[in-house]
C-alpha cells in the first residue's frame, strides 16, 4: 500500500487516478525500478544518515577510536516500528492479485482465440 501512494505522489495523481491509468505490468515495472533506484523521503533519509555517520566519526579518525565503535548510517536512520497490516490492506492486496490473475487469464484467452496465432 505504501508504494502505491509513493508512486501516485511521484506521478502527480491521486491513488485512484494512478490505479486507473497504470496497468499491472507497468506497476510491476515501477516497483522494479524503485527497488533498483529508490526515490523520495526514504532515499533522502538514507543519504542524510550516511553523511551524519561520516561527520560523527571525524573525532574517531582524528583522535583515535577509544572504547566506542564507529557510527554507522543505521545509527542515524529514523526508527519506526513496522506497521501491522490491517484487514483493509490485506483485502487490497488480495483484490490486486485477483485483478492480476483475471487480466492474465484474459490475455491467455485472447491468444487462444481463432485468428490470434
Amino acid at each position: 500500500m505504501k508504494f502505491r501512494h509513493r508512486l501516485a505522489l511521484a506521478l502527480g495523481r491521486t491513488v485512484a487516478e494512478m490505479e486507473r491509468s497504470v496497468s499491472f505490468r507497468e506497476f510491476r515495472q515501477w516497483v522494479a525500478y524503485y527497488n533498483a533506484e529508490p526515490w523520495g523521503t526514504e532515499r533522502l533519509e538514507t543519504m542524510g544518515a550516511h553523511i551524519a555517520a561520516e561527520v560523527a566519526n571525524v573525532p574517531f579518525v582524528m583522535f583515535g577510536k577509544g572504547n566506542r565503535r564507529p557510527f554507522k548510517a543505521a545509527d542515524f536512520l529514523p526508527k519506526s516500528p513496522a506497521p501491522e497490516q490491517s484487514q483493509q490492506d490485506m483485502a487490497g492486496v488480495l483484490f490486486a492479485a485477483a485483478q492480476a490473475a483475471k487480466y492474465a487469464k484474459e490475455l491467455r484467452e485472447r491468444k487462444r482465440a481463432p485468428g490470434n496465432s
